[in-house]
């Protein structure tokens, strides 16, 4: 229980940082986009965190392609950590992002959706996979070409093990 009290507050100081506060992003946010993600396992075994964003309004949002939660790895605050006794976060795979300036639109009451690679982000993660749970943190806040921006939303996936049988 001591391990997940800490890792709570260990994810809400980093949402709290990269947010500069929870209170502003509700009280300003001038677009509707709803934004959810789930964590799945793909065909060849790796692990990705599959977002939705819907346009709620009446009105279409103009974003960067690259702004997206699948964009370049700035557009997403991500956190994996290890469930149990070694809480050390995995690594992440360091690489410059060069991104274009594609525009998508998300038309009025509209979705877009896109994945992320988990095992490319961070190529640690298999090997700890394989004898712990690992605890998939995000945060994400929409901004678009005009510079308008959402309100920030946060979640997080658990990525179950998948340890080897052992032989009797």
């Amino acid at each position: 229980m001591d391990h997940a009290v800490n890792i709570l507050r260990m994810v809400m100081s980093l949402v709290l940082l990269f947010s500069g506060g929870l209170a502003h992003c509700d009280e300003h946010a001038l677009l509707d986009i709803k934004v959810t993600a789930v964590g799945a396992k793909t065909a060849t075994g790796a692990w990705q965190l599959s977002f939705s964003l819907i346009n709620n309004s009446d009105h279409p949002v103009r974003i960067f392609e690259a702004n997206l939660p699948w964009g370049v790895r700035t557009s997403l605050t991500l956190l994996l950590v290890p469930a149990g006794i070694d809480q050390t976060p995995i690594a992440a795979s360091h690489y410059i992002d060069d991104p274009g300036p594609q525009v998508i639109v998300i038309a009025a009451h509209s979705e877009v959706a896109g994945a992320i690679n988990l095992d490319d982000r961070c190529p640690g993660l298999s090997k700890v996979n394989t004898k712990n749970d690992v605890l998939a943190f995000w945060s994400y806040e929409l901004l678009s070409v005009d510079g308008v921006r959402g309100k920030r939303t946060f979640g997080g996936a658990l990525l179950t093990a998948h340890r080897r049988s052992e032989s009797t």
